[in-house]
């Protein structure tokens, strides 16, 4: 058995799919299969299998014209609220807001209000197959922008693009919509940040205290599967992890007693398997300080919350030194 601090670290990768790549394989403990081009390859596979909770782990903002912005409110209002028989109300997890300003982003003029639409490759996603199953069509300008930052894995939703007749009264006469990607939240003020600039953790840290993390419904999560990693493998030590329980510091008597714990759970559960239990079966046995690795993406107000809400719990208890 081992036994490791608990801990955090920033993933910065600006690669659409190699991060999701990256946040995939956490959960399968199969990072060592990583090499160019596996990245195009694991997102189409989680995109066919319908395995989008993955493409959440990474973002895309553009900054956009006033018709351009419309036109989006008005696909996700449709796409959140008609029900007809052969298509279902379906949530749309884009972020929009607009920002007085008079300053232009990239040539785009604001005309008094910078509009900035914002969301991760799944919510991408769904609202683009809405557009082309709904008799909205998708605007060429937005495909084409989010398409190329997403290493052209909407390519299949092509067909779709170009705005029907029926929605052309959204764009002024005269005004060419426009389009420009995010790629220095700096440009943008500090309250379009909180909302549009989200930041990835890899946290170590128990499956307690992942239990609190996920009450925050915002975030996206991916984490380490019991269900599928096998411990009795080589891969991983053919050993249990968990997490060092830094408030039994100074309570020998109580530590040793956790210790003893967590080594029957870890006999119990290579028991189970070399009975022939599968791990999803075996993993009843295991204790909350294991599996410990869990990947979060937010945007910087939803952390500001979580912090706030399990400060004491996330680092007073978790972190001996945070």
């Amino acid at each position: 058995m081992q036994i490791i601090n608990a801990g955090y670290q920033l993933l910065e990768e600006p690669n659409v799919t190699k991060k999701i790549e990256r946040v995939a394989r956490i959960c399968y403990k199969s990072e060592d299969k990583i090499a160019p081009g596996t990245d195009l390859t694991m997102v189409n596979k989680l995109i066919a299998s319908q395995h989008t909770a993955m493409l959440e782990h990474a973002d895309i903002a553009i900054v956009v014209s006033r018709s351009n912005h419309s036109f989006i409110r008005q696909v996700m209002e449709t796409m959140s609220t008609q029900c007809h028989d052969d298509i279902e109300p379906k949530n749309c997890y884009l972020r929009t807001t607009y920002h007085s300003t008079s300053d232009n982003f990239k040539g785009i003029q604001p005309y008094g209000q910078r509009y900035v639409v914002s969301g991760n490759i799944r919510a991408w996603h769904d609202f683009f197959k809405f557009s082309v199953e709904y008799p909205y069509g998708i605007q060429e300008d937005v495909f084409k922008t989010v398409n190329e930052a997403a290493n052209h894995i909407f390519d299949v939703f092509a067909d779709g693009v170009g705005v029907v007749d029926g929605c052309s009264h959204f764009f002024r006469h005269g005004e060419e919509p426009q389009v420009a990607l995010v790629d220095d939240y700096t440009m943008l003020s500090d309250a379009e940040r909180m909302v549009h600039e989200t930041v990835s953790i890899l946290f170590t840290v128990d499956r307690g205290v992942t239990h609190e993390m996920v009450r925050h419904r915002d975030c996206s999560f991916a984490q380490e599967s019991t269900r599928y990693c096998n411990y009795n493998l080589g891969k991983f030590g053919n050993e249990i992890t968990v997490i060092e329980p830094c408030f039994y510091a100074g309570r020998d008597d109580e530590y040793n007693a956790w210790v003893s714990a967590m080594e029957d759970a870890e006999k119990h559960y290579f028991d189970l398997i070399n009975a022939g239990s599968k791990p999803q079966e075996a993993r009843d046995v295991l204790p909350t300080p294991g599996g410990p690795y869990k990947q979060i993406i937010g945007a910087f107000k939803e952390f500001v919350t979580c912090f706030t809400a399990r400060y004491s719990t996330i680092l007073s208890l978790t972190f001996s030194n945070p």
